[in-house]
């Protein structure tokens, strides 16, 4: 990403950058260009496999799930497995199968404790610990995974898929009434802490049962995290509504549910040290023409490849996003000129009442545009004066404390979670002075809106705050879309959709992020806007206090998503104000001349480099 890091008589309050040479300069920070933003990511991928190996070798040193010891378990002897290994398969299931299914809430369901014989788990879970994992992170899930281990010649992870194959699959048959086939697969699954898996439903052609076997320590618990959730689905539109169930991930229990459209559940964040190793997989129906798993709805499942991830098709009726963008009764053709509405005009409305006085300089609004033309992106920290940010701030933790219904949740769950502040709230009008008696009385605004905050969003929204955009862009812009004011705190994220209308379009996404607090945002919190083209990661954008974000997108191809918030954040919280203006095709370069009319010519602008 290329930022603009400029800081206005001696740094940024985000603590980036390095400050300023001399009074009112700002200094550019060496900008990356996307080759060397893909080699990032890379070296971060590697790190994080390199942490998941070392994790996995940690737990590795105990065969009752102790997860402290540091030393790698030695093979267990070949005498004590093929003792093990000779027990039948109904010594090997030591967990009984209750009979409960279709009457289980909020989807069919059942739980087998005890499961398997311990010796023959303690051998399984050892065999498992020496496979391979690899990190996968996305907008979904961040956990550790294998290879499918149906090819693996491990002596019980072959007894475990034969049973599978085999009395396994016939006990669920008889008690889900589903006739699978014995193609099966299975998979081992790390969630070491910070990891979690968000709501879905695990449809794909075919899958009609999902199974997790636990491999936890003896000791896990709620406070632990890592629990099942299965949510409840509102009828009316099909969407998870809230969790209804969760099932702790209980050492040696194994669980398994029916893949329907109604099987949304998600694995919760994981709060300790504690390392959740599972194997999972799915059972498929024996007959493919069933009509549950032929649907063009695809959700990402719990061990899917991130290339199936990406690949993934987002139902587009009864969308939120669609919604919120164009009003629920909007068909989903609805053209550009309906998305996008024209900028407010209002003469009292001044950019120089707002903006930092370093982007009225003229050689640094050159520096800026250069360097949002070469990448299509830039962020713009102390973007407002400081003083009105202090005031800003302040105004808005103030409100938001004392009035605790102003935000509403957001979803549905499978594609995002936040809450919201209503813009229409935000921007109504004080009443007007009434005339009472015969005299004259100011009716109180019962919102309580700061004044500071219902003018910032005006000045977003508008001509002014679109004409300096301009400036620092060189783009043509012609409209906005809805605003969108959101708060994120920890478990809040929004998930990647390709359908999401917006998105479809050449547009520049305008986001203004605040973090207040006496500190910065940490960048392991999550809270991250990023922008992806299929498998590529194109784009990330940190949250920074005082910052205002553009990046340009051509019409199609990219999607983003807010990386989920995790516990580290504690109650700290990212809020933005967001929105896309529409961008003209682009016939010259005339509009630039006229973006600089507001702009200080003097001074010692002139000197920035």
């Amino acid at each position: 990403i290329r930022k603009a890091n400029i800081q206005d008589q001696g740094g940024s309050e985000g603590g980036a950058g390095a400050g300023s040479k001399r009074k009112n300069e700002g200094e550019m920070p060496n900008a990356r260009n996307r080759k060397a933003m893909k080699k990032r990511r890379e070296a971060e991928r590697k790190a994080q496999e390199d942490a998941a190996k070392a994790a996995r070798e940690a737990q590795q040193g105990s065969k009752n799930g102790d997860s402290t010891s540091s030393n790698v378990p030695e093979a267990p002897p070949l005498s004590l497995a093929s003792e093990v290994l000779a027990k039948s398969d109904a010594e090997l299931l030591a967990g009984k199968f209750e009979e409960k299914w279709v009457e289980n809430s909020p989807f069919p369901h059942s739980v087998v404790e005890g499961f398997l014989d311990d010796s023959y788990r303690r051998l399984l879970k050892d065999e498992l610990m020496h496979e391979e994992f690899y990190q996968k992170s996305n907008d979904l899930y961040d956990f550790s995974q294998t290879k499918e281990l149906k090819q693996s010649k491990e002596p019980c992870l072959t007894r475990l898929k034969t049973m599978l194959q085999g009395p396994i699959r016939q006990r669920i048959q008889n008690i889900s009434g589903i006739s699978l086939s014995d193609n099966v697969e299975m998979f081992g699954a790390i969630y070491n802490k910070n990891c979690k898996l968000i709501c879905h439903d695990d449809r794909m052609p075919r899958r009609r049962i999902a199974y997790i076997l636990y491999l936890t320590p003896d000791d896990w618990s709620e406070a632990d995290g890592g629990l099942l959730d299965l949510f409840a689905v509102d009828d009316k539109n099909r969407e998870p509504s809230r969790v209804e169930k969760s099932i702790l991930p209980k050492n040696n229990s194994f669980a398994f549910f029916e893949v329907s459209p109604k099987s949304f559940h998600q694995v919760s964040e994981v709060l300790s040290k504690k390392a959740r190793v599972s194997i999972s997989g799915w059972f498929f129906d024996s007959e493919p023409e069933h009509g549950n798993h032929t649907s063009e709805a695809k959700t990402v499942s719990t061990d899917e490849t991130e290339k199936e991830a990406k690949n993934r098709i987002e139902e587009t009726e009864n969308s939120t996003v669609t919604e919120m963008v164009m009003g629920a009764d909007t068909d989903t053709t609805t053209t550009t000129m309906q998305l996008f509405s024209p900028f407010t005009m209002d003469e009292d409305i001044k950019f120089e009442d707002w903006v930092g006085r370093i982007y009225r300089k003229k050689n640094m609004l050159n520096q800026v545009r250069k360097m949002f033309s070469d990448e299509s992106s830039i962020e713009l920290q102390d973007f407002l004066r400081k003083d009105i940010y202090k005031e800003l701030t302040a105004a808005l933790s103030h409100y938001l404390e004392t009035n605790s219904g102003a935000l509403q949740q957001t979803g549905p769950l499978h594609k995002q979670k936040f809450k919201s502040l209503a813009l229409s709230e935000i921007l109504r009008e004080e009443k007007k002075e009434e005339k009472r008696s015969g005299k004259l009385e100011k009716k109180k605004d019962k919102s309580k809106v700061p004044e500071i905050l219902r003018q910032f969003v005006k000045f977003f929204q508008s001509k002014a705050f679109a004409d300096t955009v301009t400036a620092l862009t060189g783009l043509d812009l012609t409209g906005k879309s809805q605003a969108t004011f959101r708060r994120f705190c920890k478990g809040d994220y929004t998930l990647a959709h390709d359908e999401e209308p917006l998105m479809q379009m050449e547009g520049l996404d305008v986001c203004f992020c605040f973090t207040p607090g006496k500190s910065s945002w940490k960048i392991d919190w999550g809270g991250s806007v990023h922008y992806i083209d299929g498998e590529d990661e194109l784009i990330t954008v940190e949250p920074h206090s005082n910052t205002l974000s553009l990046v340009y997108r051509a019409e199609g191809g990219t999607s983003k998503f807010v990386k989920y918030v995790n516990s580290l954040a504690g109650d700290w919280e990212r809020l933005d104000l967001s929105c896309t203006f529409a961008v003209a095709e682009d016939d010259d370069d005339d509009n630039d001349d006229d973006s600089d009319n507001n702009l200080d010519d003097g001074g010692d602008g002139d000197e920035i480099e």
